[in-house]
């Protein structure tokens, strides 16, 4: 984006970046567009890894170098409104500015864009119909901020979080968003929004009345043929979520397959010519009736966890539920846990695959990744695919299976045909407090009869011993989604992210069912004595007693 606009060259300073970006710099310093400047031993206390520093050693050093400095961060756009180059941009304001020859730096206002709040599916359908050609697809596959971020906030008032355009014969000193000290009687121009305004790409929603801006889309052609170009050399991926601060993260990888010819049976992913080291076979799906209406998708199961109980009434909850089969991630499991699972397998009722060699800067055990392979493997088998961890319940208020709950739901929704997926709100579940521990047994024993209370702690049951409620979180925050796998393109840990077509993402009124999250230790949130799950109890320990007697 800054070559469109007409910028000849950029300096960057570098402590330490990934090694990915550190290609990306290495590949236009090699075209001679760019500069990287080391900036090492920054002391931790020193603000913003002493950027105020970086500026002024640009400023100084590209003195008598170049006509103007553009001072902004890589999370940033200036998009132009009326002109096509910063160049002809400078020229327009500068016609409209008395005393021109005394300006001596130009600020740009700033408005903070975002992704769109939970309408994510009527983002994805405005972007379909505007963005043809293949456009919308090709925006996604490199990840453009410019047209996924469509979303925007107020133009800030300056200075504040302005971005400088500098004449460094004229600046003195920078403050990190405008000029601090000019030399002689030279002077600060803004201009004017409906010009041009400094996009800021920010992940989040940060509650702020927004509109949305397609500004930037005029310039979306262009900037994918650049894009092109330019990353011939990488691999093309499209990012499934966000995951900083880690090595490693999910992406998909598109292979073009020439028109008219057979369909692979294999595929191997190569980088830079090597030597092929895998030759993964391709499964076709069948694309008949579905095999099951429910499924449900676990997340890895690493670090030999053991938690065999909890498992247990996740299982035969599950089955309650209705849900006819499970598929589990394994990168390591503890020895009773995996007999729990082998138990599951043996009646058909579970596939465990291995989710092995998965490097350890990896976000969650590459949790994203095996969403996605539970989605795409479970696509054309069965008919709702739910996702969540063994740590999880979903307890329905007033139905008493998913499938009467999702027609319940649907039959309340307007343009129901057109629901591609369903998020449940997540409540953290608690132990009593300290003080509540004899009240709350007390309480058990009164209104679980019949030995229920004395069976319920002999198997551990969360749903019974874990019955004070935190709020209800607010979606997408923590949700658990149940997605048609048909309607759901990709997926983050808690919400769709991106849908095919049209299709819209609906959430469940807490007062129908509600995502039972069970944590150990108090969290300091205001809680209320949920006991909806002990209705369930009876035939949960039913189940259970019958399981125990088979387990080997």
């Amino acid at each position: 984006m800054a070559r469109m606009l007409g910028v000849d060259h950029v300096n960057v300073y570098v402590e330490k970046a990934g090694p990915n970006l550190t290609r990306v710099l290495q590949h236009y310093v090699d075209q001679g567009f760019m500069s990287v400047l080391p900036w090492n031993d920054i002391p931790s206390n020193v603000h913003a890894h002493a950027q105020v520093g970086c500026m002024h050693d640009c400023l100084l050093r590209m003195r008598y170098v170049t006509k103007y400095v553009v001072f902004i961060d890589l999370d940033e756009l200036i998009i132009l409104r009326t002109n096509n180059t910063l160049r002809e941009m400078v020229e327009h304001v500068m016609k409209q500015t008395k005393d021109a020859d005394k300006v001596g730096a130009i600020m740009v206002r700033n408005s903070f864009f975002h992704h769109a709040p939970q309408e994510i599916n009527i983002t994805d359908t405005y972007l379909q119909a505007n963005l043809t050609g293949g456009l919308f697809t090709k925006a996604r596959l490199y990840d453009l901020k410019s047209v996924l971020m469509q979303f925007r906030g107020k133009p800030w008032e300056p200075p504040q979080r302005c971005r400088t355009i500098a004449d460094p014969l004229r600046v003195d000193t920078m403050a990190v968003h405008h000029p601090e000290t000019m030399f002689g009687d030279f002077k600060v121009v803004v201009v004017d929004p409906k010009i041009g305004l400094l996009h800021h790409y920010r992940y989040g929603w940060y509650n702020e009345d927004t509109v949305r801006d397609t500004t930037a889309h005029r310039l979306t052609p262009i900037l994918v043929k650049r894009l092109e170009s330019e990353c011939e050399q990488f691999i093309a991926g499209v990012n499934m979520e966000v995951e900083t601060g880690v090595g490693y993260r999910s992406v998909y990888i598109f292979c073009s397959l020439p028109e008219g010819k057979s369909r692979p049976d294999h595929v191997s992913v190569v980088c830079h010519n090597d030597s092929v080291p895998n030759l993964l076979q391709i499964t076709y799906q069948y694309k008949g009736p579905h095999r099951y209406q429910f499924s449900m998708c676990v997340s890895p199961v690493f670090c030999g966890y053991n938690i065999w109980r909890q498992s247990l009434e996740s299982m035969e909850m599950a089955r309650m539920l209705g849900v006819d089969h499970v598929n589990v991630y394994v990168e390591k499991a503890g020895r009773n846990l995996t007999r729990v699972l082998q138990y599951y397998v043996d009646q058909g009722f579970m596939s465990v695959f291995p989710w092995n060699d998965i490097p350890s800067n990896v976000h969650a055990h590459a949790q994203v990744g095996c969403m996605h392979d539970c989605l795409l493997r479970m696509r054309y088998v069965t008919k709702y695919v739910v996702f969540i961890d063994l740590d999880e319940l979903i307890i329905l208020r007033t139905n008493n299976t998913l499938r009467e709950m999702v027609e319940h739901v649907l039959k309340q929704t307007k343009d129901a045909d057109k629901v591609g997926a369903i998020m449940v709100r997540n409540s953290f579940f608690h132990h009593a407090p300290q003080e509540k521990i004899n009240i709350t047994d007390t309480y058990l024993q009164a209104n679980l009869t019949r030995g229920l209370f004395t069976k319920a702690r002999l198997y551990d049951l969360k749903s019974v011993l874990m019955q004070f409620r935190g709020k209800a979180w607010k979606p997408p925050q923590r949700c658990r989604t149940i997605a048609d796998p048909l309607r759901v393109d990709t997926m983050a840990v808690h919400y769709p992210q991106t849908m095919f077509g049209n299709f819209k993402v609906i959430v469940v009124d807490p007062k129908i069912g509600l995502l039972h999250h069970y944590r150990y230790g108090w969290h300091n949130e205001d809680t209320v004595r949920d006991t909806t799950a002990h209705r369930l109890t009876p035939i949960l320990v039913n189940r259970l007693e019958a399981v125990y007697k088979q387990l080997p």
